[in-house]
């Protein structure tokens, strides 16, 4: 039995969200959407004639009347826009610009503001320049625009040149870039016999420090991790979409994209740290919306650390939204990724 393509795309559709309930809702609604298209597409298929005429028809009728109806309004407003252009430039170089005939004063007051322009106090209708350095040419222009360009990229360009790959701090540690072999790093203690690479604790503990002067709450539940814990987490989340009837490999490519492959985790080299609030405890996109959240996503780049996988950035971390993940990279490296609003992937492949 032959299936259109919206027919089969319905049929597997409906299989995903058998194996997925979280997806139903989604199938619920677009099945109608395409069972919609599918039946245009039939109507379109046996009335091909049919649409073909009319579309000629149309043409026709266009071309054939389309001068009568708005030949004589095209004319006219061709003859006003000649009118005012003419008048503008005139005035222009005069040093003020008039009323025109053809347009309302609240219309024309919105020009002349866009402009520098402003209302005489005795003449309601005779605007007078008001920027001094209003370029007067499209050289003027072209220039002053070049200037702000290369100051801009002067700029940058100087802010990477203090950053380098081969620094600690910005160690590259991905699915594609697993830990270096004979990679060394000496542990310090936060709290509580939680551990993390020992050059960090400083601006982590002022960083939580001065949230907590502001009402913030910061904390860590998630710092370093050995090879044998980033394993078990790993084995677990391939578990947990193996209950949920997915084979292993699927279960594998899902579970890549939420915990990190053993052996490519930021948490094995110290640098990175999941952080939660006293009021909020689950580590989900939820976590973005908290008090917590949106003062680490503000104010955690002045202390060196950076969100490591942002939202929209899923394509090149490979890893999705996660708003409690922070990585140190120092404050140089941080203030940049958040100005140009980059991930490390991306900065890396500037330096």
């Amino acid at each position: 039995m032959y299936f259109s393509f919206f027919e089969r795309l319905i049929i597997s559709l409906r299989n995903l969200g058998n194996h997925r309930p979280l997806l139903k809702p989604f199938v619920i609604i677009v099945t109608p959407l395409l069972r919609f298209c599918d039946y245009i597409r039939k109507k379109l298929t046996h009335n091909t004639k049919k649409i073909g005429l009319l579309l000629a028809a149309g043409i026709v009728f266009l071309f054939l009347f389309g001068q009568f109806l708005f030949g004589e309004n095209i004319e006219g407003l061709e003859k006003v826009n000649a009118y005012d252009y003419g008048r503008g430039v005139k005035d222009f170089e005069a040093g003020f610009l008039s009323v025109s005939p053809y347009e309302s004063d609240e219309n024309y007051k919105f020009k002349a503001d866009e402009f520098g322009f402003r209302a005489d106090s005795d003449q309601d209708n005779q605007y007078s320049i008001i920027k001094e350095d209003t370029p007067k040419d499209a050289e003027e222009v072209l220039a002053a625009n070049t200037k702000k360009q290369l100051a801009e990229q002067v700029k940058e360009e100087s802010e990477l040149a203090n950053l380098s790959a081969d620094d600690w701090r910005l160690i590259l540690v991905n699915k594609q870039h697993p830990i270096p072999e004979g990679y060394e790093f000496e542990l310090g203690t936060i709290y509580k016999g939680m551990k993390c690479d020992a050059r960090i604790i400083d601006d982590l503990s002022r960083m939580i420090d001065d949230a907590a002067d502001k009402g913030v709450s910061i904390i860590v539940c998630s710092p370093y991790r050995n090879d044998s814990r980033q394993n078990a987490l790993f084995d677990n989340k391939i578990m947990d979409y193996r209950e949920e009837g997915l084979t292993y490999m699927e279960s594998y490519a899902l579970a890549s994209t939420a915990v990190t492959v053993p052996g490519s985790s930021e948490h094995q080299i110290g640098l990175a740290l999941d952080l939660i609030s006293n009021n909020y405890s689950s580590l989900n996109a939820g976590f973005a919306q908290t008090q917590t959240g949106i003062w680490l996503e503000e104010h955690s780049w002045e202390y060196g650390f950076t969100l490591r996988y942002p939202k929209g950035k899923e394509y090149i971390t490979g890893i999705e939204f996660e708003p409690w993940h922070f990585r140190y990279v120092g404050v140089a490296a941080a203030k940049y990724m958040k100005e140009n609003g980059i991930c490390l992937e991306e900065l890396i492949d500037q330096l």
